[in-house]
């Protein structure tokens, strides 16, 4: 059966002498892997088949893997290619969204995922703000996200952030967690109860900014179980501005 799908190439393997597996999340079929059949000899246009670009497909599905019919390119992030920071920043993005993707479409990942690359792709956007957004909003889709405004244990003000329990009152975290600052705190109120575009315009200034997204980075690695090796790669840079 023919059809045609839309998707955010998250990773390209070689497959066989000339194909390419395309690993592509879309919002109504959550992540899929793609036959490209002889692209890596190809010399015909190829921005629809590159990586971290956004692409129609039309796919050949049967009983065995679908197989890409052709590819035009809807997106291609052009900026992210000419900022290796920036680059490496959204494949940290990508590589989380595909770890926890099933065949299931969770169209609010994607749509997550799309406005964080193009804020960095048109260097809208700071990219610390961009990351913090991203980890706690990605936390929220999954489920895991800490509660905003109150105690995730008596419903206090809370004061810390544990990232096995969320966030907490100095009472009940009993020693437990990092301390946030009234900016940290409305800095989270603001990303888990914003939408669209305003979720990146955070009330933060740069100290406490770099604080909150090394807690958001953690909170997202202790749930997950997993560090992943585009952050680190990302993280190299990030050191290198300091």
């Amino acid at each position: 059966m023919k059809t045609t799908v839309k998707g955010l190439i998250i990773k390209r393997t070689p497959f066989k002498e000339n194909d390419m597996l395309l690993t592509v999340l879309t919002a109504e079929k959550g992540k899929m892997t793609l036959l490209a059949r002889g692209i890596r000899k190809s010399r015909r246009d190829l921005s629809g088949y590159q990586t971290l670009a956004y692409a129609e497909f039309e796919i050949f599905e049967g009983r065995g893997m679908a197989v890409v019919d052709d590819a035009e390119v809807c997106e291609p992030f052009e900026g992210l290619r000419k900022d290796i920071e920036s680059l490496s920043l959204v494949q940290y993005f990508a590589d989380a969204a595909a770890y926890v993707s099933t065949d299931r479409g969770n169209p609010e990942m994607l749509r997550l995922l799309l406005n964080s690359a193009a804020l960095l792709s048109d260097a809208k956007a700071d990219k610390l703000v961009v990351k913090t957004v991203f980890e706690l909003r990605f936390a929220r889709e999954g489920g895991g996200a800490p509660s905003g405004g109150w105690c995730a244990v008596c419903g206090e003000k809370p004061a810390v952030w544990s990232v096995s329990q969320g966030l907490l009152c100095d009472k009940c975290a009993c020693g437990d967690g990092f301390s946030l600052s009234e900016q940290e705190l409305a800095a989270i109120d603001h990303i888990l109860s914003s939408s669209g575009m305003r979720t990146y315009r955070l009330p933060i200034e740069t100290k406490d900014l770099g604080h909150l997204s090394g807690l958001t980075e953690k909170y997202l690695e202790y749930h997950l179980e997993h560090r992943f090796d585009s952050l680190d790669y990302y993280k190299q840079f990030e050191s290198f501005g300091k």
